[in-house]
């Protein structure tokens, strides 16, 4: 019979078959030696009987959930550190620390190094040498405790298990009074207790009441951003050691991943809620906060101060800038007249020097009757000062040895100079043809458009303009084009384009016409037949004459003298203005970029070249490198012709 106290008993149908295996199973002993079975009272679903009892096998068993000190108890039965005598370091001891306690101890307590011979061979003889005594079962006891030790604490993530389970104080201040608390010796304790969990290390402490604020700062940088290593195994609600399957640990790890990412992410706010009113109460930011305001305050003052200052500073150099401005304009004006006297100057010895070699010339061609006079007047007129000198000392030696050599000398360097004229004739004619074509092209889709023809005003206009503006300011041809239709009345408007393009007409008119007064000249120079008939004797060697350029034009008058008289000068002058004259500077220069940026660097050629030459543009490094270029070609065909 059942007494009142006693469950009633449940009926079950007799189980045959697999079930009986079933049965067996769900046997549990009891304390008395009887068995008791286990079943699960589940309400079954629909009209199926054994709904419940599938629906029961088909859910991962909860394990019942532990306790750290039971999770610590099976992380290691015994406790590691004290096992291996680290108990004072615990999770400060490092890896080597770790490996130097296991040495020493393994040695005490593995059972080869135990020296028991003697003991052995006397039981052996007792017949009792398979009994191990109680020494030897403690000793191998010891050694697989601490074997077990070793093994934990080398396996990073178990020691961090058995390390998280340890005891901690998560508490955080409450009800500091920052007046009359201490704040160091509230926080600091905390600090340092939580600073074990720090994956960075050795973390940061608090430090002092008389620590610099850069330390403070740093300290405070650390710890807002900080993050701890502290795995919360005592949350996980499965214990994968239990699955039945693999699929079922998998699901198991993961579900217990999930719970102690909750409890990491409350321990992450703990912590920030630490820093955070550790912050807020530090007397030393507080002090920082109150120095900065204090500085800002300062500055600002001092800002004023040196604003006021600077402002009349400011008054005072304005002052004494406009002294400084008119005396120097007043020592530009002094130096502006001093260059100019100086080029005025140069510009007489120039002449003079010219006009010396020219009396030379013209003295050796009278006395030994090299040439006629109006071939004499033509190498006066074409040759520099420096062809002249070196003409003359080429021809002076012969005329003393050999006076048919200086002649044949003379009609050598007039064959060159004449192929010279021809040669700049002819491009000049190429190059006009093509500008009208370039002009006829460009007039025909203008749609009638085409602007007046240039007034003698606008013409003098244009040499003020070239000679006022020189070359190498920048938008000089705007500049030139604004300065004309300023002055200009009527205004016609011109462009930079246009200025251009009647500069370059007027160059190529002015290097035409130079052209063709030199070939008269040389024509009208020529030996009548009847001399040419006369046969000469054999020349001496001479030197190659240097290649001769074209005729410089006469100083055009000025435009104001040119418009009174009603000339066409101020054309001229201005063809004359806008022809380019290169120095030696400028001639050595070229040359070098020549060499330096090869035909092979395609487009950009000239402009990398005009960019090394001082003073010259793109068009008058090409024009120059062309002129260069028909002399040298002149001189090859004169030598030809001669031979």
């Amino acid at each position: 019979m059942m007494t009142s106290d006693e469950p009633p008993m449940l009926t079950l149908p007799l189980a045959t078959g697999d079930e009986e295996e079933i049965l067996e199973g769900l046997l549990a002993p009891t304390g008395d030696g009887s068995e008791v079975l286990v079943v699960s009272l589940c309400t079954p679903s629909g009209d199926d009987e054994d709904g419940g009892l599938d629906a029961a096998a088909a859910a991962p068993p909860k394990k019942k959930k532990k306790s750290k000190k039971e999770l610590r108890a099976q992380l290691g039965q015994k406790d590691p550190y004290a096992l291996l005598g680290l108990e004072d370091l615990r999770w400060r001891a490092t890896a080597d620390d770790i490996r130097k306690a296991y040495r020493k101890l393994v040695l005490q307590h593995h059972p080869d190094k135990q020296q028991k011979s003697a003991e052995v061979e006397k039981s052996a003889e007792s017949g009792d040498a398979e009994r191990p005594s109680a020494t030897e079962d403690d000793d191998d006891e010891m050694f697989k405790a601490l074997t077990e030790a070793f093994e934990l604490l080398s396996n990073s993530k178990k020691r961090r298990d058995f390390d998280s389970l340890d005891d901690f104080d998560d508490s955080i201040p409450t009800g500091f009074d920052a007046e009359h608390d201490d704040f160091i010796g509230t926080f600091g304790p905390v600090f340092e207790r939580n600073s074990r969990w720090s994956e960075l290390q050795p973390a940061p402490l608090l430090g002092g009441a008389d620590s610099a604020f850069e330390e403070v700062a740093k300290f405070y940088n650390f710890w807002f951003s900080f993050k701890s290593w502290r795995d919360f195994a005592d949350a996980d609600e499965y214990d994968p050691e239990n699955a039945g399957f693999r699929e079922e640990k998998r699901w198991m790890e993961r579900e217990n991943d999930k719970l102690r990412k909750v409890k990491r992410r409350e321990e992450q706010k703990r912590v920030e809620k630490l820093v955070e009113l550790a912050y807020s109460t530090d007397p030393r930011v507080k002090a920082n906060a109150a120095a900065e305001k204090a500085n800002k305050a300062k500055a600002k003052a001092e800002r004023a101060a040196k604003l006021q200052a600077d402002k009349e500073a400011e008054a005072k150099a304005k002052a004494e800038a406009e002294a400084e401005k008119a005396a120097q304009a007043q020592a530009e004006a002094d130096k502006l007249k001093a260059e100019a006297a100086e080029r005025k100057k140069q510009k007489e010895k120039d002449a003079k020097a010219l006009k010396k070699q020219r009396v030379r010339l013209r003295a050796l061609c009278k006395e030994s009757a090299l040439v006629g006079d109006d071939e004499c007047e033509g190498l006066c007129a074409a040759l520099t000062t420096e062809q002249l000198d070196a003409l003359c000392g080429a021809v002076e030696p012969l005329v003393a040895t050999d006076v048919d050599a200086a002649k044949q000398r003379m009609r050598d360097e007039l064959r060159s100079l004449e192929a010279q004229q021809a040669a700049a004739t002819e491009a000049s004619a190429a190059a006009e043809a093509a500008e009208e074509q370039a002009a006829a092209a460009a007039g025909g889709g203008g749609g009638g458009s085409a602007k007046p023809e240039w007034t003698e005003q606008e013409m003098s206009l244009l040499y003020k303009g070239t000679t006022k503006i020189p070359g190498g300011v920048p938008d000089r041809w705007g500049k030139i084009a604004e300065f004309i239709n300023h002055q200009a009345r009527p205004c016609h408007e011109r462009t930079a384009d246009e200025v251009i393009n009647k500069t370059k007409a007027l160059r190529k008119a002015m290097e035409k016409r130079r052209a063709e007064e030199a070939a008269a000249a040389t024509q009208a120079a020529k030996p009548t037949p009847k001399a040419a008939a006369k046969p000469a004797p054999a020349p001496a060697p001479a030197p190659a004459p240097a290649p001769a350029p074209a005729p410089k034009p006469a100083p055009a008058p000025k435009p104001a003298a040119a418009a009174a008289a009603g000339s066409p000068a101020p054309a001229a002058a201005a063809a004359a203005a806008a022809e380019p004259e290169w120095n030696g500077e400028q001639q050595k220069a070229l040359e070098k970029a020549l060499k330096d940026f090869p035909a092979s660097l395609g487009p950009d050629r000239w402009d990398k070249i005009s960019e090394n030459v001082p003073g010259k543009t793109r068009a008058e490094c090409l024009a120059r490198f062309k002129q260069i270029v028909a002399a040298l070609k002149a001189k090859k065909a004169a030598a030809a012709g001669a031979q």
